[in-house]
């Protein structure tokens, strides 16, 4: 039941362009916030506003693919869960994706955070910009679509710039001293990633006759164990 509201995206720091697909629930429009957490519960799911035409919203999705499915280098902070939602909600391939600030942080510093909340204090001078949609969502706990649109717009290009930022920052890091992490991002990391994308998107082949044999012997297994 999952929709995308909005896409943005930053060539450049200090910019972004959000690329709205839906907006605020239509049942919520005339309400404030506190009436909305008064009227209704987490899982409160409604209508989106529509932002577009039939015709335009398909003339937008064609545009998006034409981005998302080229070669231009793209980069995000796991970028692969987005990369499926754009392939299952608008059948658009994710091409080119050769940068995850998420998997490149885990190189630079192993110990967790890695989340962009954390990337955002340590590399850039961005302050804290999630404070309204939190309030509005109740820390992710209610679905974006009860958000005024200005404010959830905001939040998504400021994503966007933090994650462009954030991607120089780890790119030099990279990249100053030595080659071996790029070579360990690029050609172990990145590969991974695709190879449990394509997995968790196509499934994997199990061969049932093996995993029968198996189940057979490890019942064989219990039954001698307890009886001993």
């Amino acid at each position: 039941s999952n929709r995308i509201l909005c896409i943005s995206i930053s060539a450049e720091p200090q910019t972004a362009f959000v690329i709205p697909l839906g907006g605020q629930y239509t049942d919520v429009t005339h309400l404030s916030m506190s009436n909305i957490h008064t009227s209704f519960d987490p899982s409160f799911r409604g209508a989106l506003r529509d932002i577009w035409s039939v015709s335009g919203l398909t003339t937008v999705i064609s545009l998006l693919k034409d981005i998302f499915e080229s070669d231009v280098p793209k980069y995000g902070q796991n970028a692969q869960f987005d990369a499926g939602f754009l392939r299952r909600k608008l059948d658009v391939t994710v091409r080119g994706f050769v940068f995850d600030t998420m998997l490149a942080h885990h190189l630079i510093q192993e110990d967790p955070p890695h989340n962009l909340e954390h990337l955002r204090a340590s590399y850039t001078s961005l302050p804290p910009y999630d404070m309204d949609i939190k309030q509005w969502t109740r820390e992710f706990a209610y679905s974006p679509g009860i958000v005024p649109d200005e404010i959830l717009w905001a939040y998504s290009a400021a994503d966007a710039d933090c994650e462009r930022r954030v991607y120089g920052e780890l790119r030099d890091q990279l990249t100053r001293h030595t080659t071996s992490g790029w070579w360990l991002l690029h050609e172990v990391a990145m590969p991974l990633q695709r190879a449990l994308a394509y997995s968790v998107s196509q499934g994997v082949p199990i061969d049932t006759e093996h995993m029968d044999s198996l189940r057979a012997q490890i019942i064989d297994k219990i039954e001698e164990v307890e009886s001993a």
